[in-house]
């Protein structure tokens, strides 16, 4: 699951570069807090084969690999990398001289696409998302939030 660093106002979920609508019976519209944001790699959508209401993102991905079917994206996003000891350990445990092909300060995502629609590597494209499928987490416990939201 990809996991992002967001804060929830009213009934906007919103981070760097990024402010989607949440679902109307939310259990967290209304709240004011800040929150982790989980995204399954299936639940995005190639902008051209989404319903015109959904909200989207663009984004210009680093990685694309045609799987025959699906395709995968790996791309950044400007918000905070969601932090976790097995992450900073990995990161610290690293030599000089390796090289790292993403920012150590971006959120790092993965998409899963239906490979009909091409895809090119640092491409701009947009992808749909749908809220009703996001899951939200507490940032301190990392408990599920709002379970039930529909």
């Amino acid at each position: 699951m990809n996991l992002v660093d967001t804060e929830i106002d009213g009934d906007r979920v919103s981070s760097g570069g990024f402010s989607i609508p949440l679902p109307e019976r939310s259990p967290l519209a209304g709240r004011k807090s800040s929150v982790i944001l989980g995204i399954r790699p299936t639940d995005f959508e190639h902008g051209e084969a989404a319903n015109g209401d959904v909200p989207r993102l663009r984004v210009r991905p680093d990685v694309v690999e045609d799987l025959g079917s699906e395709t995968h994206l790996i791309f950044t996003i400007d918000a905070p990398r969601v932090s976790a000891e097995a992450v900073r350990a990995a990161t610290e445990a690293q030599n000089d001289d390796e090289v790292t092909l993403f920012a150590a300060d971006r959120a790092i995502v993965t998409a899963v696409l239906d490979a009909r629609r091409p895809v090119r590597a640092n491409v701009e494209l947009e992808l749909a998302l749908d809220p009703a499928a996001f899951h939200f987490f507490d940032q301190g416990t990392g408990l599920v939030l709002g379970a039930g939201a529909s």
